[in-house]
Formats: structure tokens, C-alpha cells, sequence
């Protein structure tokens, strides 16, 4: 009912414009000739003004009744136990409040979080690391989680850093998004790989290369398949790391990026190392 009104009040103070712009235009002739509506307009100014009057007043009572419904939809009266009344919220009122603050928060968090990525690419990291923060805390996402952890990853704070990782993982999980928890995965596997569970983080890394594989992300495959060759060298198990380093490489050497490139000579010496032992 409510949007029928707006729709009407707008046609009605379009209406309204057209007539008051016919009034004050000047037609020629040869316009009259060429239209014949125009010439029908001839000496009836008056006409046009009663009917651009008349549609600005109905515009303005439109509006007036589209605001008196909506003050009334956002409160019901009831009667207490007591015989009294009262007035309570509507359910209509309450969801327009909760998505009112729900688009105004998004957006909030929207603005910390492209900060945010400003400071880190500008190398700011403690400001990234504010405004991510701030982001997350306004709606804990799994990007604000991540780049957060980023952040703090390369300010040297591996301890919040870790936190961060942990408690995106728990929102990439609770979305249902395999592919984040398998981001949330590979990062985790280093700080268990840090803190000597060497096992744990070749399940981490092995879990996360499941989900990368399903997906086929392959710039992904590959860097699990580096880190699972990195962990079997720590382990001095070389030969099942050089495995993983020619699996890597097999991709890299696939995918014709810059970046792929400089991949490939990491991988290139990691199988230098392996096959010298």
C-alpha cells in the first residue's frame, strides 16, 4: 500500500512538472504544424495551470499519507491486562531498523577494511592492523580475518597473528566456505610447523590441498605442494620432498604469470637442495 502511494505521488509531481514546463514554453508554427498536439494547447495556459496546481497539491497529500501510514505501521496499539494500552513496536518497524543498521555497519566495515588494504600495500602495518581490526570488530568476516592475521604477520606479531588465523578459520567454517578454511588451514600449518607438531602441520597443509584440488585452484595446489616439500625437509625425509617440489614445479612452470616465474627458481633451488643430499 505504502510503495502504490509513493508511486502515485511521483507520477502525480511529474504530471505536475510537465504542465508547469508546457506553461512557460513558446511553441512556433512550424512546431504546431509538425505537432498537432501543440496546437491544441493554444489558449489553455489557464487549463495547465488548474491541472499543475492540482497535481503538486495531490503530490503533497500523497506524501503526507505515505508518512502518517508508515508512523502508523511502526506502532500497534494494544490493550494490557489491566484494561489499559499501550504501544508496541511492529515486527515491520523492527526489520527495517535491523537492516537500516545492518547496511549502515557493512558499510562501516567496508570503509576499515579498504583502508586497511591501503596501509598494508603502502607497507603501514600497524595501520592496517588498527583498521582491519576495527573492520572485523564491526563484522567478523573471513577477508578481515585473514588480512588482519596478515598484518600482523608481518609486523612480527606471529602470537596475534596465529589468534587471528584461529578465529577466522572458526568463520570460514561456520559459513560453510571450504575454500577460506583451506586459506585458514595453509596459514595455520606454519605455526605448528613452529611449534615442532610437525604432524599436525602436514594434516593442515594436506587437508587445505584437498580442498584446493576440488576447487582446482592450481596457484594454490602448487604452494600447498611447496610447504608439504618444505615440511618433509625439515624432517631431513628428502626424497619424499623432492616428490612435492617437482609437483609444485610441474604447475608453476604451467602458468604463465611473473610472479609463477620467480616460484619456479624458489622451487628450483628447494630440488638443488634435495637431490645434493
Amino acid at each position: 500500500m505504502v510503495y502504490f502511494i509513493i508511486v502515485l505521488a511521483y507520477l502525480f509531481g511529474a504530471i505536475a512538472v510537465i504542465a508547469v514546463a508546457l506553461i512557460g514554453v513558446s511553441f512556433t508554427r512550424t512546431q504546431r504544424d509538425r505537432i498537432p498536439m501543440l496546437r491544441r494547447l493554444d489558449g489553455k495556459k489557464l487549463q495547465l495551470v488548474i491541472i499543475a496546481v492540482a497535481c503538486y497539491l495531490l503530490n503533497y497529500a500523497l506524501l503526507a499519507s505515505k508518512d502518517i501510514l508508515t508512523m502508523r505501521q511502526a506502532v500497534d496499539i494494544i490493550t494490557l491486562p489491566n484494561g489499559g494500552i499501550a504501544q508496541r513496536a511492529t515486527d515491520e518497524r523492527f526489520k527495517n531498523e535491523i537492516q537500516n543498521r545492518a547496511a549502515q555497519l557493512t558499510q562501516e566495515a567496508f570503509d576499515y577494511f579498504r583502508a586497511g588494504t591501503r596501509d598494508l600495500l603502502a607497507q603501514r602495518y600497524r595501520d592496517a592492523t588498527l583498521n582491519y581490526s576495527k573492520s572485523v570488530s564491526l563484522i567478523p568476516t573471513m577477508s578481515g580475518y585473514l588480512n588482519l592475521a596478515v598484518s600482523q604477520w608481518l609486523m612480527e606479531d606471529l602470537k596475534a597473528a596465529e589468534k587471528s588465523l584461529r578465529t577466522g578459520l572458526v568463520v570460514a567454517q561456520n559459513n560453510g566456505d571450504k575454500e577460506f578454511v583451506a586459506h585458514f588451514y595453509g596459514n595455520l600449518s606454519f605455526f605448528a610447523s613452529r611449534d615442532g607438531n610437525q604432524e599436525e602441520a602436514k594434516h593442515l597443509i594436506s587437508e587445505a590441498l584437498k580442498i584446493f584440488t576440488q576447487n582446482n585452484r592450481q596457484s594454490s595446489i602448487a604452494l600447498s605442494l611447496m610447504t608439504l616439500g618444505a615440511l618433509f625437509t625439515r624432517e631431513d625425509n628428502y626424497d619424499e620432498a623432492l616428490k612435492y617440489f617437482k609437483r609444485a614445479r610441474a604447475i608453476y612452470d604451467s602458468i604463465e604469470e611473473p610472479l609463477m616465474h620467480g616460484m619456479t627458481l624458489i622451487i628450483n633451488r628447494c630440488i638443488s637442495i634435495c637431490t645434493s643430499r
